[in-house]
């Protein structure tokens, strides 16, 4: 959002519905603009509709709704209202058909085109807009942008499974052309640490064999293996493989919870006992001194209290100490390559 001037833009006075509207005024000379932050896919049968009121404006204040397909370099207009004295919403619906299947953004622009001009943000004044609602149009998110040097391939590695669109734009120099249609793929997950290993080589251009199951990418301490069992890239944080531990309260007695991603899908075991999928094994352990030995696993150390699949093709479990907390308790996650 841009204003020329500090004034609230959501206004609880005039309003169609709900507690709010958006309204652009001019408490100065300067357009006002409304954008909205995320790209747009339209479909074939793709509009926005809204509830428009402009009201104290002169012909020369002048509403508009524009879309641009580059970023916001250049903006084209699909609506256009003079100012004449609205008193009561009108509902406003505009086509997004002629940008089907192309990445936009869109925003509402109220300018001023020189003349007189109702000035101010007091009660009624400028452009109020309500209820903007959508039709066959999909937002775009988590975009990025990968340089492909000329004679080369585009190998595209998800950072999770999911449909994804993918689109090409040439570059001539500084030049560059307009973009593509959008091809829409879909990524499956990796099921192996093989597999995982090598299109993350190629996708980072690491040199084949280089990310081995007890080597860090990062250098931050976390292997290679335990971020594919945790179903994550290997440039991702180490936070988001380590388990979360917490304390849970049982028929009055207070017991530990420990918490960790896997690969989600068809595998063999038990928690407790161990679980494979995915060409890995995951094990709970559990001890009280940490020495050598000393560690244990199986049902009569632990019990699963809860599975939640995620969106990203991993799930989270959730295991509970069966010893009542003590004074001295420890637990851990194994991974092994099978």
């Amino acid at each position: 959002m841009a204003t020329s001037w500090d004034y609230d833009v959501l206004d609880g006075g005039v309003r169609d519905t709900g507690s709010y509207s958006y309204r652009l005024a001019h408490n100065g000379l300067g357009d006002e603009t409304l954008t909205y932050q995320k790209k747009f896919l339209p479909g074939a049968g793709g509009q926005i509709s809204f509830r428009s009121r402009l009201y104290n404006a002169t012909s020369y204040q002048v509403a508009a709704v524009e879309i641009s397909e580059d970023g916001g370099v250049t903006w084209d207009t699909i609506y256009s209202q003079a100012g004449g004295g609205e008193t009561a919403f009108t509902t406003r619906t505009l086509s997004l058909s002629f940008y089907a299947n192309k990445g936009v953004t869109l925003r509402f622009r109220y300018s001023f085109q020189g003349g007189s001009y109702y000035p101010g943000t007091d009660y009624g004044k400028g452009w109020h807009i309500d209820n903007v609602q959508f039709t066959d149009v999909r937002e775009l998110t988590d975009l990025q942008s990968l340089n492909i040097p000329a004679g080369e391939a585009l190998e595209f590695v998800a950072d999770q499974p999911g449909a994804y669109l993918v689109q090409a734009q040439p570059a001539n120099g500084w030049t560059l052309w307009p973009p593509g249609p959008l091809a829409e793929i879909t990524a499956s997950a990796l099921t192996s640490f093989g597999g995982w290993s090598s299109a993350w080589e190629r996708a980072l251009a690491l040199a084949s064999g280089s990310l081995t199951p007890t080597g860090s990418h990062l250098g931050d301490g976390v292997p290679n293996l335990l971020k594919y069992a945790a179903g994550l890239a290997p440039s991702a944080p180490a936070s988001g493989a380590s388990p979360v531990h917490a304390v849970e309260e049982v028929l009055g007695a207070r017991h530990l919870t420990f918490s960790f991603r896997r690969i989600a899908g068809a595998g063999s075991g038990s928690t407790e006992n161990g679980y494979s999928v995915g060409g890995v094994t995951y094990v709970v352990e559990t001890s009280s001194s940490l020495l050598p030995g000393s560690w244990q696993t199986g049902a009569a150390q632990v019990v699963q209290t809860s599975l939640t699949a995620n969106s990203d093709g991993t799930e989270t479990v959730t295991v509970r100490l069966l010893s009542p907390l003590s004074s001295k308790q420890f637990v851990r996650l194994r991974v092994t390559q099978n």
